[in-house]
């Protein structure tokens, strides 16, 4: 019989890794050939098992077949990363990690020294974060969590529209996986009809007119568990939901990507989109993230915590990624704040982090160099 805890502690379990990847395939596995690979007793095997039970991941056990996870587990494959990143974007090297407190915190303490094109993905971060420091939830093989590190010769001033130009690159790499319907929210969400499934945090160190280094990280939910979304309080969704509904043949493509897959696809997009953005700025990427403005036309405040700083009409954005309002001010450019539909549409706005209360700085938080 399947066992399945109803509330995973990922956090508190001690994740037995090198046992999830062999039973990663969906595969039965004998307690035989399990305690042959690892060196130990069945009964040992035994107890790793239940450390695969305490996350939340239902493991059949059947006498003379062995085990298998209910469902094959979608793993990162460095490998085959590896192996896609040399051939399509050579400036980048990825680092995958089965766990850590944060990949921006990771590259962070590591910027000075890491190579520009390090990329550190994870499959489990304890202490995820998203904009203002509030915590990223996601589960084992359901998410894409990642930071990418790149230095540029121009300084802090003008990286103040990154965001903006990294979200259109995101998107544009999924929509070249066939997801559709793709919107953006000023300055660093990606929505599908008004749900959440990605958000963008951008940490920069440097001097404002010097030399600067950015930690970019990129946090997309794939297969979203009921367990986390039922305890999310804003509206979210996944790159999965995202397929429902759609013609048989377009959503049995979807289903094959796999999280490298879809991970490749996103790198290989900014791997183009980084040195074009230091050339020619935001004011390149522009017109891609007007097409996607989830909001445009719409009535929106702008707030910091509890306060409202602006109401008007959301026109669009400027060159330097500035958010662009009608108000009865006249045209006025907002550069930090949150975009809120709340008393506007009748609905709740989208948090600009998956489940996380709304906050109070710009979406790039600038750094000492070094």
């Amino acid at each position: 019989m399947p066992t399945r805890l109803t509330e995973p502690n990922v956090s508190a379990a001690r994740i037995p890794f090198p046992l999830l990847r062999l039973l990663a395939d969906g595969h039965f596995h004998s307690g035989e050939v399990l305690a042959a690979h690892f060196g130990c007793t069945r009964g040992a095997v035994w107890h790793r098992i239940h450390g695969v039970d305490a996350l939340g991941l239902r493991v059949f056990k059947v006498r003379g077949r062995g085990y298998r996870l209910a469902e094959p587990l979608d793993l990162l494959d460095a490998h085959d990363l590896a192996r896609r990143l040399a051939a399509h974007a050579p400036a980048l090297s990825v680092e995958v990690l089965d766990e850590c407190e944060s990949t921006n915190t990771y590259l962070m303490q590591r910027v000075g020294v890491v190579p520009p094109g390090r990329v550190v993905a994870c499959e489990h971060q304890s202490a995820g974060r998203g904009r203002r420091g509030n915590r990223w939830a996601s589960g084992l093989g359901t998410s894409i969590t990642f930071s990418l590190a790149w230095r540029f010769a121009c300084g802090t001033a003008a990286l103040s529209g990154l965001s903006l130009a990294v979200a259109v690159a995101v998107a544009e790499a999924l929509e070249s996986c066939g997801i559709a319907g793709i919107g953006l929210k000023w300055p660093n969400d990606l929505l599908h009809e008004g749900r959440k499934f990605g958000g963008i945090l951008i940490e920069v160190s440097g001097d404002p007119q010097g030399a600067s280094a950015a930690v970019i990280g990129v946090g997309l939910n794939v297969r979203l568990p009921a367990v986390l979304a039922d305890g999310i309080e804003r509206p979210v969704t996944d790159l999965a939901a995202m397929s429902a509904g759609l013609p048989e043949s377009e959503a049995a493509g979807r289903a094959t990507l796999t999280r490298t897959a879809l991970l490749a696809a996103v790198l290989e997009r900014l791997a183009e989109a980084l040195p074009r953005y230091e050339r020619e700025g935001f004011a390149a990427f522009r017109e891609g993230w007007l097409a996607r403005h989830a909001h445009a036309g719409r009535q929106v405040s702008i707030v910091q915590g509890e306060r409202t700083l602006h109401e008007g009409e959301a026109l669009g954005v400027a060159d330097d990624g500035a958010l662009l309002l009608r108000s009865a001010r006249g045209i006025e450019r907002v550069h930090s704040g949150e975009v809120s539909l709340r008393g506007h549409s009748g609905i709740a706005d989208m948090a600009p982090d998956a489940g996380e209360p709304e906050g109070r700085i710009p979406s790039i938080v600038k750094r000492p160099l070094g």
